[in-house]
C-alpha cells in the first residue's frame, strides 16, 4: 500500500499539486505555532478567566461571523469554478462586489436584532453577558469580510498569498499584541487587542483586492453577467446552513458548558480544542488547494482526473496526519501543561476530541467534495443531523462529565457525519475517501 500511496504522489507532483499542499501547510503550520505562542504568552501571564473570556467570545465571533457570511466564501469557490471553466473569470470580480454587499445587510440585520434586544427586551441572559456579547458583535464583520476575502484570493490563484494573510498575518499580529499589552501591563486590553487584529487583517485583504485583483475589469461589459444576487443566495445559503452547522457543533460545547462552569474551565477546555487544530490543520490545507480543481474538474466532467486527484489528497492527508495524531495523544499532558498549571485538567477531553479528528481526517474532503460538486443541500441536511445530535449529547453528557461530556458530544457527531458522508460518496459516485482503498466501485 505504501509503494502504491508513494506512486501516486509521485505522479501527482508532475500536476504540482503536491507541491502547493506542502508549501500551504508550511504556511498554515507557522501560523499555527503563531497561534500557540499568542496562547502560550496569554495563559501563561494572564488570569484564567481572562483567557476563558478570550476564548468565549473568539468562538462567539466565529458563529456571528458564519452567520453573516451566508455561506458565501463557500459558493465563490463554486461559481469562480465555473467561470474559470467556460472562459469567463473576470466575473469573480462582480461576484465579490455583491457577495460584500450581501454581507454587509446581513450584518446590519444581525446589529439591528441585537440593539433591539439590549435596549428594548432587555433579557436577563444579555444584561448578565453585555461585555462578552458586545465585544463578539463588534468582531462579526471583520471576520466575515476577512474570512471571504481569504476565498477570494485563492479564486484568483494567489493561494500562497492568501494562507500568508490568513495565518502569519493573522496570528503574527496577535502575538504582537498580546506581547505589547501584557509586558506593558495593560493585560485587560487584550480582547481590544484581538478585535483590532482583526480589523487589520480585514483591511489589509480587502484593500488588496480593489488594487491588485480587480485592476483592469473597470471597461468589463457587466451586463452579460448573468449571477443576481438571487443565484447566489441560492447556492450559498445552503452552504451557509452546513457551515454554521459545522461551526456550532465545534462551539456549542463550550456555550452549554459555560452554563455549568465558570470561565476558568472555558479557559481549560477551550484551549484543549484549539490544540486540536494541529489534527485539522493538514486536511484544511489540502482542502484549500484542492476547492477550485474539483469544482472546475467536476464542471468539466473530467470524472477520471477528479477521482485520481481525490485520492492522492485523502492518502497525502492520512500520511501526514498520522504522525502528528500519535504525538498528539502521547503528549496530551505535556502540550497542556505549557499553558498553565491547571490545564492538565483537560487531559482526557483533549484525547477523546483528537481521536474523533482521527476520523475526520481518515475521511478526508467529504464536506468539499460535496459543496464543491453541487450538492451543498445534502451536505447541510446531512450536517443538521450530526448538529441535533450533537447538542443532545451536550445537554445528556456535559451536567455528568463536565468538559469530558462535552469533548465526547464532538468527537461523536463529527465521527457521524464524516463516516456517513464518506459512505453516501462511495454509493453515488463509487468513490471511497478513505487511504489505502481502492478508488472506485465496479457499477
Amino acid at each position: 500500500m505504501i509503494h502504491d500511496i508513494k506512486r501516486k504522489l509521485f505522479s501527482a507532483k508532475k500536476q504540482g499539486f503536491v507541491k502547493s499542499s506542502i508549501i500551504s501547510l508550511f504556511i498554515r503550520v507557522s501560523g499555527v505555532f503563531l497561534q500557540f505562542c499568542s496562547l502560550l504568552v496569554l495563559t501563561n501571564f494572564t488570569n484564567d478567566v481572562l483567557v476563558g473570556k478570550y476564548n468565549y467570545i473568539s468562538y462567539l465571533i466565529v458563529i456571528l461571523g458564519t452567520i453573516v457570511l451566508l455561506g458565501m466564501n463557500t459558493s465563490f469557490f463554486q461559481f469562480s469554478g465555473q467561470y474559470d471553466s467556460s472562459g469567463k473569470g473576470h466575473f469573480k470580480s462582480i461576484l465579490y462586489t455583491r457577495s460584500t454587499l450581501l454581507i454587509l445587510a446581513a450584518y446590519a440585520v444581525l446589529l439591528l436584532i441585537y440593539v433591539g434586544f439590549s435596549f428594548i427586551l432587555k433579557p436577563a441572559f444579555v444584561i448578565e453577558n453585555k461585555e462578552v456579547l458586545d465585544f463578539s458583535i463588534i468582531g462579526t464583520i471583520p471576520f466575515a469580510i476577512m474570512t471571504l476575502n481569504f476565498q477570494v484570493i485563492r479564486a484568483y490563484n494567489k493561494l500562497f498569498f492568501s494562507e500568508f494573510l490568513r495565518s502569519i498575518l493573522r496570528f503574527g499580529l496577535i502575538l504582537i499584541i498580546f506581547l505589547a499589552l501584557i509586558f506593558n501591563d495593560l493585560d485587560r486590553y487584550v480582547i481590544w487587542g484581538y478585535i483590532i487584529s482583526l480589523y487589520i487583517v480585514a483591511i489589509v485583504s480587502t484593500a488588496f483586492i480593489h488594487l491588485k485583483l480587480k485592476k483592469g475589469t473597470r471597461k468589463m461589459d457587466k451586463t452579460s453577467f448573468k449571477t443576481s444576487y438571487r443565484d447566489i443566495l441560492r447556492v450559498s445559503i445552503p452552504m451557509s446552513f452546513s457551515a454554521m452547522s459545522l461551526l456550532i457543533m465545534q462551539s456549542i460545547d463550550s456555550v452549554i458548558l459555560k452554563f455549568y462552569e465558570g470561565f476558568e474551565i472555558i479557559a481549560y477546555y477551550g484551549t484543549a480544542m484549539k490544540i486540536t487544530v494541529i489534527i485539522n490543520i493538514v486536511l484544511m490545507t489540502i482542502n484549500t488547494v484542492l476547492s477550485p480543481s474539483i469544482s472546475e474538474l467536476y464542471t468539466s466532467k473530467e470524472h477520471t482526473k477528479l477521482k485520481k486527484l481525490l485520492k492522492t489528497a485523502v492518502n497525502l492527508n492520512f500520511l501526514l496526519t498520522f504522525p502528528i495524531l500519535v504525538i498528539a495523544i502521547v503528549f496530551a499532558e505535556q502540550l497542556l501543561g505549557f499553558f498553565g498549571n491547571n490545564y492538565h485538567l483537560a487531559k482526557n477531553a483533549l484525547i477523546i476530541v483528537i481521536l474523533g479528528q482521527m476520523i475526520n481526517a481518515m475521511c478526508g474532503p467529504v464536506g468539499n467534495y460535496l459543496n464543491m460538486t453541487g450538492r451543498q443541500v445534502l451536505f447541510r441536511n446531512m450536517l443538521i443531523v450530526s448538529l441535533v445530535l450533537n447538542i443532545v449529547l451536550n445537554l445528556v453528557l456535559i451536567p455528568i462529565y463536565g468538559m469530558n461530556g462535552a469533548a465526547l458530544s464532538t468527537a461523536i457527531s463529527l465521527a457521524f457525519w464524516n463516516l456517513y458522508g464518506a459512505y453516501k460518496i462511495w454509493r453515488t459516485d463509487g468513490i471511497m475517501l478513505l487511504p489505502g482503498i481502492k478508488t472506485t466501485k465496479q457499477k
